[in-house]
């Protein structure tokens, strides 16, 4: 686990995130966090394999979750199927606070037997990607409390898979009392397969020049379904979100002190450092040079 990067949202090349595991080798990452209405790292649409479980201890935040946006509210717990595409996003004023859980349903899987009865008919439920247990039942208190258990365990594996036990449990009592069976015939949604795709690319290709049909063509959609996917999966235009990915470069980039300005804004796919500056500053509030100097 790299602790300066707790809480970042780091991206493979799929556009899915690397997910910064408390222990190497064991897919289980578990913090105490806060959300500001400022903060940098909300609204970054991303998805993983891991479930994401987040126990909101102060306040409320939101979640957009398939194009849905939802709304946690204090002693609530909402939890993530794999592979959803989803950010996070402030709700309030003030700072709220939570626990996280992103963990990889594969600790459970003990043997086949246990992973086809009761994991792969979770994580393969595509009508069920949000399920959020309210702070009123008795289900969702424990629900909450087993989420925030969790952080008592982070870098002991064998607690940490007894205590995701405990939440998967809670997961399947779920859809226990809705009297449903979890399993769920593969139906996943094409343009959910399409924004992923179209999303993949520009975040391998945010270097280069890039215009609507070529995003369009990644996703084997049309120019009007193209924005219309992403608004509902990122909540901005295909261009809104590749600026994002070239400012969030910028601010890698910008770490490394030998690089100059006309050199990151080459590598960012921006025409000129002055026009790399002028996004810059309209995203951040500053421009690259003031950051620059706030990491030193």
């Amino acid at each position: 686990m790299i602790r300066e990067h707790k809480g970042w949202i780091i991206k493979n090349e799929d556009g899915s995130e690397v997910i910064n595991y408390d222990v190497p080798g064991f897919p289980s990452y578990c913090y105490n966090g806060y959300l500001d209405p400022w903060s940098r790292w909300s609204k970054i649409p991303h998805f993983h394999e891991d479930v994401e479980i987040l126990a909101q201890r102060k306040g409320t935040s939101g979640y957009s979750v398939n194009g849905r946006n939802y709304v946690v509210h204090e002693g609530e717990t909402i939890f993530i199927n794999s592979g959803s595409v989803h950010y996070s996003f402030s709700t309030q004023e003030e700072r709220c606070y939570y626990t996280i859980a992103v963990v990889n349903p594969n600790i459970l899987c003990s043997s086949y037997a246990v992973e086809r009865k009761f994991v792969l008919p979770v994580t393969g439920n595509t009508d069920h990607d949000v399920i959020i247990f309210p702070s009123d039942s008795k289900l969702g208190k424990k629900m909450f409390r087993d989420c925030v258990n969790l952080n008592r365990y982070v870098g002991d594996e064998f607690n940490t898979t007894k205590q995701f036990f405990e939440i998967w449990s809670n997961v399947l009592t779920y859809f226990s009392e809705l009297g449903e069976d979890t399993v769920s015939a593969d139906q996943s949604d094409p343009h959910l397969d399409s924004f992923k795709a179209m999303l993949a690319f520009l975040r391998t290709s945010y270097d280069e020049k890039i215009t609507l049909d070529d995003i369009a063509a990644r996703g084997r959609v049309s120019r009007t379904l193209c924005n219309s996917l992403f608004r509902k999966y990122a909540g901005n235009s295909p261009f809104e979100e590749l600026t994002n990915i070239r400012c969030r470069k910028v601010t890698e980039l910008l770490g490394n002190h030998a690089l100059s300005m006309n050199e990151i804004a080459s590598m960012t796919g921006f025409n000129s450092a002055n026009y790399m500056t002028e996004i810059f500053k309209r995203e951040y509030g500053i421009s690259p040079r003031e950051y620059r100097k706030g990491l030193t």
